[in-house]
């Protein structure tokens, strides 16, 4: 039950996290099916707790994995049951977040609010990607599909993304395999919320690439007033590993996306199904990958 990564995060085990990964996965599902946003969020919550409350994800420097697939699956990785009762003082602190605490009745709403849900060994699921901290022995996958989420289902526009990692195949530039990623701060002061990168490759120039990063702005003189802007960066670098570290050349470009929104909230939902798009625009890139002084 493991389809393309389109994002993957990991959380600290704490209970003040929780709302920041329902808040995080229900952002990425509603860029493709706003219908089953709501659903999303509630078994994203209800997986989280019992992560934090029943496994070694919640002790002192655990950690949680949440990805969201192409197919329209959220997987959430926890570290191993330890054996122990549930962890002191957590599930008392995911209530008082009116948070739930997952038990054999929050198993249950997970089961009524999605089409399907199992579990399996974190290190057998592709989900969490190279480095999952939950990939170790007695970690576990527990994964959902949102009922409203079926494979093949597109926003409601009637334009899909289901599989955008996969799709529509470029000739040239293409992701590079890591999906939808946080993208930082790459706004500066401007920006209002978080962002979203998608990074392209292209053959036989291994030290180039594309980072394309959207995110929700608000200029300082227009106060309340949101857009969403992207900033593209084409470089070039000694080592594709360590780009950062290794750059020999580097060019950026921000773009103003159409649309004005009241509230960073829905500026946000744009940015990521802005990004969401991108991940299938490889192909419009027209970059040789060379910098300029190598250009005949």
């Amino acid at each position: 039950m493991t389809g393309s990564p389109v994002a993957v995060r990991v959380f600290p085990g704490l209970p003040s996290q929780a709302r920041q990964a329902r808040r995080w996965v229900r952002a990425l599902v509603s860029a493709s099916c706003a219908l089953a946003a709501d659903d999303a969020q509630l078994a994203t919550g209800e997986l989280f707790a019992n992560a934090v409350v029943h496994t070694r994800s919640g002790a002192p420097g655990g950690l949680v994995t949440v990805a969201v697939t192409g197919d329209g699956v959220i997987h959430v990785h926890d570290q191993g049951a330890d054996g122990t009762q549930p962890h002191a003082g957590l599930a008392a602190a995911l209530e008082d977040r009116g948070l739930p605490v997952v038990s054999g009745r929050g198993l249950g709403i997970v089961a009524a609010v999605c089409a399907g849900w199992g579990s399996l060994p974190a290190a057998e699921c592709r989900a969490g990607g190279v480095g999952d901290p939950a990939a170790q022995p007695g970690g576990r996958c527990t994964w959902c599909r949102p009922a409203p989420w079926a494979p093949g289902q597109g926003r409601d526009d009637g334009t899909s993304t289901a599989g955008a990692a996969t799709s529509r195949p470029a000739a040239g530039w293409q992701t590079d395999g890591s999906g939808l990623q946080p993208g930082g701060e790459a706004g500066g002061d401007i920006q209002a919320g978080p962002a979203w990168s998608i990074r392209y490759r292209l053959a036989g120039r291994a030290g180039a690439m594309i980072t394309r990063t959207c995110y929700p702005a608000c200029y300082a003189e227009q106060p309340g007033t949101f857009f969403v802007q992207v900033e593209t960066e084409r470089l070039v670098c000694a080592d594709p590993a360590d780009p950062g570290r290794t750059e020999i050349w580097a060019d950026l470009r921000y773009d103003d996306l159409p649309g004005i929104y009241p509230a960073a909230a829905e500026a946000e939902a744009a940015a990521c199904r802005a990004a969401v798009a991108l991940l299938g625009d490889g192909a419009s890139q027209d970059w040789d990958g060379l910098p300029p002084w190598e250009r005949g």
